[in-house]
């Protein structure tokens, strides 16, 4: 396994091809980002509780199963909205918009992407390691069944690992011991059956070989949002905030290797970068990346992307989608995480697109700023902004 944090990238400086896999590597993991703030996990914590409102929903995908809620609306709902959240963060934070929108009669679903909140990547469903049951508390789960995935069997949604080494420390031998009531209950057949193949490596292994890792591509984030428009959509539609817009708009226009584009009506884009070639030039700064080893590292990006860097912008792929939704675009100037640049890139490429430009709200508070949060709520309702 590569090493991959900021020490490692800056000693593989002088071979590129190394640095290069080695940035990718740190790129690709939400807890290394320095986005994410120092009281990260306090505020997580508190954002949770919002989720107390939601049903919790498992969905299967390729990587094992995803963590969504769904808050449904008291009467029969009018319409349908996904909620996707950002890199290094979850769907908890998103749910400023869940009430309101719930109170106008929408169907909301959000989903924790790969390597992000409650889901965990490549967990097979019904597997646990490392779980906090106190933070959410005790939550009803639905799963869904896909048949391409062969059905998925419960997860306990609340299972939470909040630091990416804590499951490395938990000896081998309490998979079985970790929750000693209830064991029996929660996968009383899986254990021989899940993975035959499997079965007799699968607990010993996977606090080392997977929780540890706790990484994801783009590319992972759009076959999960694509998993999850097919098991509880169609949505009519979509609010998407920082790079969760750029995995939004990969899913609508639906480019290889997705199976193709998925639809919706409007899409709300916040603080949504263009050019993901201006995100790797900024990290490549950060880590003091050589022009050539940049290029080592995009070139990883361009192949999980099945594209070259310059198509990555949200300008591009929405230019390219099957389907032209109706689009609200909305940033702060004070934005320092993704810089207003990209807004205005995004406007004059598509002059047409509703636009709400404010100030002083910054990357994060935006998702919870009252003028956001109505506008937005406008726009999915009616169409109006």
């Amino acid at each position: 396994m590569l090493p991959h944090n900021a020490a490692d990238i800056m000693r593989a400086r002088h071979a590129p091809q190394r640095a290069g896999d080695v940035a990718f590597a740190h790129f690709c993991r939400p807890t290394l980002s320095h986005h994410r703030p120092p009281d990260h996990a306090r505020l997580i914590a508190r954002a949770r509780r919002q989720l107390t409102a939601a049903r919790f929903i498992t969905v299967p995908w390729p990587g094992g199963s995803l963590q969504a809620y769904a808050f449904e609306p008291d009467a029969a709902p009018t319409r349908s909205v996904l909620l996707v959240h950002g890199w290094t963060s979850e769907a908890s934070v998103m749910t400023a918009f869940a009430e309101p929108l719930r109170r106008k009669g929408v169907r909301v679903i959000a989903f924790d992407m790969p390597a992000h909140g409650l889901t965990l990547r490549g967990a097979p469903a019904g597997v646990i390691d490392g779980a906090d049951l106190t933070s959410a508390g005790e939550r009803p789960t639905q799963a869904v069944t896909d048949p391409a995935a062969g059905g998925a069997a419960p997860v306990v949604p609340d299972a939470m690992v909040s630091e990416p080494t804590r499951a490395a420390a938990l000896p081998p031998t309490r998979s079985a011991a970790l929750f000693p009531t209830r064991a029996a209950a929660l996968f009383p057949t899986r254990s021989a059956t899940l993975l035959p193949s499997r079965s007799a490596t699968l607990l010993p292994t996977r606090s080392a070989a997977l929780l540890p890792t706790r990484s994801a591509t783009m590319l992972d984030c759009a076959r999960a949002l694509h998993a999850v428009t097919n098991a509880l959509g169609p949505f009519d539609g979509i609010i998407a905030h920082s790079m969760g817009a750029l995995v939004a708009l990969l899913v609508l226009e639906g480019g290889p290797p997705l199976p193709g584009p998925c639809a919706f009506q409007r899409m709300a884009l916040i603080a949504s970068p263009n050019r993901l070639s201006a995100i790797t030039s900024a990290f490549a700064v950060r880590h003091s990346l050589s022009r050539p080893a940049q290029r080592a590292f995009e070139r990883h990006l361009e192949r999980v992307g099945h594209r070259p860097l310059e198509r990555f912008s949200a300008a591009a792929l929405l230019a390219n989608a099957p389907s032209q939704p109706r689009v609200l675009i909305t940033h702060s100037a004070d934005d320092t995480d993704v810089p207003i640049a990209h807004a205005h890139e995004l406007i004059a490429a598509h002059p047409s697109l509703t636009t709400q430009l404010v100030n002083h709200l910054g990357h994060a508070r935006i998702l919870y700023a009252p003028p956001t949060v109505r506008t937005v709520r406008d726009f999915m309702v009616d169409g109006s902004a």
